[in-house]
């Protein structure tokens, strides 16, 4: 029993690949879930439990499958068409809101991780790129940034926050919003 725990442990706190791939499956769920509340949120999209759960389970099982089987510069091209075609078709939104949806989400991810997970890395005394590869680490670096994108999202539906705005722009400006963000993809 203690060489099944010291396993575990030994597995969990060195650097451990196909453990990252493991701890990813689930995070991917939670990463998916967490940012459609902020999308939804933000652009006043509504929804039911039922839609919210079709969606998680969709995007994020065609998440994990593209990380776990398509080559690296085709797997990220191919999840962003699957998530703003399920914001079109599941959640019902716009294109220009989808788009959107696609790159708020990342943006306040990518900032919470360069300071939260530094932060973490920081006080541990770990290299981030080794500390990113090291499980334990990894998984709780990333629950942190998870933590507090659920913290914006609360305080997003606490004060009502979102953005009526792209309803009264113009067919002219939209058509420029959404190739600006498109090109910005590319």
């Amino acid at each position: 029993m203690i060489e099944f725990l010291q396993t575990i442990w030994n597995s969990l706190t060195t650097e451990n690949p196909a453990m990252i791939t493991v701890i990813s499956v689930p995070l991917t769920f939670i990463e998916v879930y967490i940012a459609m509340l902020i999308s939804t949120t933000l652009f006043n999209i509504p929804t039911n439990k039922k839609v919210k759960l079709i969606y998680t389970i969709i995007v994020s099982s065609f998440g994990v499958i593209t990380n776990l089987f398509i080559p690296t510069p085709f797997k990220a091209f191919l999840n962003v068409v699957i998530f703003v075609l399920a914001n079109i078709f599941i959640l019902k939104a716009s294109m220009l809101k989808s788009l959107l949806s696609l790159f708020i989400p990342f943006i306040i991810t990518a900032l919470l991780e360069s300071f939260l997970a530094k932060i973490y890395y920081l006080i541990f005394n770990v290299d981030y790129v080794i500390g990113g590869n090291i499980p334990l680490h990894r998984l709780i670096g990333t629950l942190i940034v998870y933590i507090a994108m659920y913290i914006i999202y609360l305080v997003l539906k606490y004060f009502k926050i979102n953005i009526e705005k792209l309803q009264v722009l113009d067919k002219k400006k939209k058509i420029l919003l959404i190739s600006n963000a498109s090109f910005g993809l590319i």
